[in-house]
Parts: C-alpha cells; structure tokens; sequence
C-alpha cells in the first residue's frame, strides 16, 4: 500500500507491524545503529586526531586484550537478568557515556585510546544483547 493524500489511513495501515515485536525489533535496531553511528565516528575522529595513524596498531591490541575477557564476562552473566531490561540499561549507559565523551574539551595522552575502547567494546556487548534479545 503507499500512502496518497486521497487515502491518509494507508500510511497508518504501513505502519501498524511497529506496534508489535517486529516494530519494537525495528525501533531498536535504529536507536541502536543510531547511537553507535554517532559514538563510533565521535571516538574515530577524537583519536585519529589526538594520536594518529600510528597508534591503531596499539589500540587493536588493547581491544583485544580488553574485549575478549569482558565478553567472557557478559556471557557469564547475560542469561541472569531479563534481556530487555539489560539492553535498555546498557544502551542509557552508553548514550550517558557517549555525551560526557563529546563533552571533554582536551584529552591526555592515555585518554583517547580509553574512550575508543569503552565505545567499541560497548557497542559489540549491545550488538549481542540485540541479537540475542530478537532470537
């Protein structure tokens, strides 16, 4: 159905799945990829700018070195808590973490590489909340 000015129900009628699972499905993945959007591109260019090129190397090692036992972690830990509410709370969290991150003026040196972990790894933990919370 497409919408028309003569037929103004049709656009309610196209919209009615996002009043049930799909439409919450749908919803959260856009604030998600939303969020993530902004947080990644704020910490990218933040970094990029402060250390360079040269520190990608570096900051993949500590991804690693930190990603790996924090999802052993929240593996542990996921199936304990109700999966909405998780995702709900670890999305408030991001989005708080996401705003004090823009509003820092001057990062030091070690600071840069600590907000681009928090960020990604903060966005692989909510990418498996989401996969897990539509299965």
């Amino acid at each position: 159905m497409s919408a028309s000015p003569r037929n103004p129900g049709a656009m309610t009628a196209s919209l009615a799945f996002l009043q049930g699972r799909a439409g919450l499905a749908v919803t959260l993945a856009f604030l998600l990829a939303l969020q993530n959007t902004y947080a990644s591109t704020l910490v990218a260019s933040s970094f990029l700018a402060r250390v360079g090129a040269h520190g990608i190397p570096l900051y993949y090692i500590l991804f690693a070195a930190v990603s790996i036992p924090i999802a052993a972690l929240f593996s542990s830990v996921i199936d304990r808590f109700p999966r909405r509410q998780t995702f709900v709370g670890a999305l408030g969290i991001f989005i708080a973490i996401t705003a004090v991150l823009a509003a820092l003026p001057g990062m030091s040196a070690a600071l840069p590489y600590a907000a681009y972990l928090v960020v990604r790894v903060f966005e692989h933990l909510l990418y498996s909340i989401y996969y897990i919370l539509i299965a």
